[in-house]
This record gives C-alpha cells, sequence and structure tokens, in this order.
C-alpha cells in the first residue's frame, strides 16, 4: 500500500497492487417478448464464476429481506418500465434523432456507459451463454 497524506494529520491509503482494486460485481438484464408476446426479463450474473454457496450472516439475512420485499413491491412498475423501454428499442423509435439506442437512452434517461473493461466482461459472459444455448437446442 502507498500512503498519501492529504493534510497534516489526514493520510489516505491508496491500493498499490491490483489486488487492492474492486472489481464491481456486474448484473445485467436481458429483456425480449417470446413467441406469444409475453415480456422476458432475464438477470445475468455476469461473474458467476466468482459465485460461491455460503451462509448469510444475520445482518445479510436481514438485508437480504428488506431488499426481497422493495424488489416485489416495485416489480410491476420495474416491469412496465423495460417494456416501454423495450418498445422503443425494438421498434426503433429513436432512430429520427439518434444513431443508436445506447446514445439515444444516455442523453434521454440519463443512462452512463461503462468502462472498456466491464463491457468485455459483459461480452465474453454473452458470449458464452449464446454457446450453451446453441448447446442446448442441437
Amino acid at each position: 500500500m502507498t500512503d498519501n497524506i492529504t493534510e497534516s494529520g489526514v493520510t489516505e491509503t491508496a491500493p498499490s497492487t491490483p489486488a487492492d482494486v474492486h472489481i464491481p460485481k456486474i448484473m445485467t438484464l436481458a429483456v425480449h417478448r417470446d413467441q406469444d408476446g409475453k415480456l422476458i426479463i432475464t438477470p445475468i450474473d455476469v461473474d458467476h464464476d466468482c459465485d460461491d454457496l455460503t451462509e448469510l450472516t444475520e445482518p445479510e439475512w436481514k438485508a437480504k429481506r428488506i431488499l426481497d420485499g422493495e424488489f416485489v413491491a416495485k416489480q410491476p412498475a420495474m416491469n412496465s418500465a423495460l417494456a416501454a423501454l423495450y418498445e422503443l428499442y425494438n421498434h426503433r423509435l429513436y432512430r429520427s434523432q439518434f444513431r443508436t439506442f445506447e446514445n439515444f437512452c444516455f442523453a434521454m434517461y440519463g443512462t452512463n456507459r461503462i468502462n472498456d473493461v466491464l463491457m468485455n466482461r459483459i461480452r465474453q459472459r454473452v458470449k458464452a451463454l449464446k454457446a450453451d444455448l446453441k448447446e442446448e437446442a442441437q
């Protein structure tokens, strides 16, 4: 670790090795409509290989119960919002003002770009999932 004195009596410790750097977990959502027109929302855990089955602590159980309840309460609104966003995407209703759907979302809804390293991780996971689907279909 590298210490950096920012002012008298205050020392900040900066990571000195990549192992010290926090790499955020990534969850993406795949959204589409099935052959019957039903909206399908599939969460994709990009870092699935890093997961493990370990017991939760009591504070983690408490947080899980609170977050589960919050998700269930807000899920209908989320589904409606994603359905509307998907229709904008699917019918390219952004095309008169924006070349890409991503740029439309950045400008209109304040979504953010992710860095290239994270994007590459997402692409690798999606590629692996597509390969798994092809194997299942055969």
